[in-house]
This record gives structure tokens, C-alpha cells and sequence, in this order.
């Protein structure tokens, strides 16, 4: 991003306590990570996973995985 320039601007939607509601849920077990992602991709397959994000019928949660490991759920 350095070298070329290139600018990233992001949005945040939820507050910091949106935020440490779901994390407490998640700690407690109240909510299983596993059962809210749908996809679960290696990120050389970031087209795919665009693609299933824009079918939400099809997907919840897409897990790009940086270190190769991941396979379609």
C-alpha cells in the first residue's frame, strides 16, 4: 500500500460496547463462533468469497484464512 499509494478507508458501524456484548457471549459460550461462519476460504480464493458475500442466502459469515488453510463450508 506504500510503495503504490493506495488508500484504504474503512467504516465502523457497531460501538465499543456492541463490541464487548459479543465477545462476553462468545467467552461464555452463549454463542458458537463455528455455527456463524458459513465460508471458510484461503485468501487466494478473495474473489469467490466476495462473491458468496453478495449472496446472502447462501452465506452468513466468510473467513478469509491468510495462512492457506481453508476450505468452502
Amino acid at each position: 500500500m506504500h510503495f503504490k499509494e493506495i488508500s484504504l478507508t474503512t467504516t465502523r458501524c457497531y460501538t465499543k460496547e456492541d463490541f464487548q456484548t459479543a465477545i462476553d457471549l462468545l467467552a461464555n459460550g452463549e454463542i458458537a463462533a463455528d455455527s456463524l461462519i458459513s465460508h471458510k476460504l484461503p485468501l487466494e480464493d478473495i474473489q469467490a468469497g466476495f462473491e458468496f458475500m453478495q449472496r446472502p442466502d447462501e452465506s452468513l459469515k466468510v473467513l478469509f484464512a491468510p495462512n492457506g488453510e481453508g476450505n468452502e463450508q
